[in-house]
């Protein structure tokens, strides 16, 4: 399968390598410091900025590097028959890394933490969360997601509902991290 772009809009580009791989890419910027939002509050602070695709949010500290986290997506396609999904992951950083790069890793983890019985575990099985700090007030993401076969993930459809809602969803990152002084 050759690459395929699924979006590339405002400096936020999304691409399909493979049927069970994606990548993520996009750059922020900050007039102080970018690093002090990256971080392992990063994933409460994607969900505080994004309430109206985020219906829940939990947390467990595991350690100074790692937490597991718990998210409920809002029930935002039920009329086109499309499951309630959520997601419980251990978001765990990566201390070995060296010079200005940020790295993060995110692994699926089986327990169940106040969900809806009929709502479905999130098909992410892995991913590499990587900013590298270009200078003090630049930073450049990229992230590889890794998802399970699925149907569904394979849906030209689906993956371009996908990549509008994580646009969306780093979009507003952006323009957070950005605005803030």
């Amino acid at each position: 399968m050759d690459n395929k772009i699924l979006l590339d809009k405002n400096g936020i580009k999304c691409i399909k390598f493979t049927d069970n791989t994606f990548n993520i890419t996009f750059s922020v910027e900050n007039s102080r410091s970018v690093r002090p939002f990256i971080n392992l509050n990063l994933m409460k602070l994607l969900h505080d900025l994004n309430s109206d695709l985020f219906e829940a949010y939990g947390a467990v500290d595991i350690n100074a590097t790692e937490r597991h986290i718990s998210l409920l997506f809002k029930d935002l396609f039920s009329d086109l028959g499309i499951p309630q999904y959520y997601y419980n992951f251990a978001f765990k950083e990566d201390t070995t890394t060296i010079n200005d790069t940020i790295k993060f890793t995110i692994s699926h983890r089986d327990q169940q933490d106040k969900v809806p019985s009929d709502a479905m575990c999130a098909p992410l099985t892995h991913c590499e969360f990587t900013c590298t700090l270009i200078n003090n007030t630049v930073g450049q993401f990229t992230i590889t997601a890794h998802v399970a076969d699925s149907e569904l993930c394979n849906s030209s459809f689906f993956e371009k509902m996908v990549a509008m809602i994580l646009y969306k969803v780093i979009n507003r990152l952006k323009q957070f991290i950005t605005t803030i002084t």
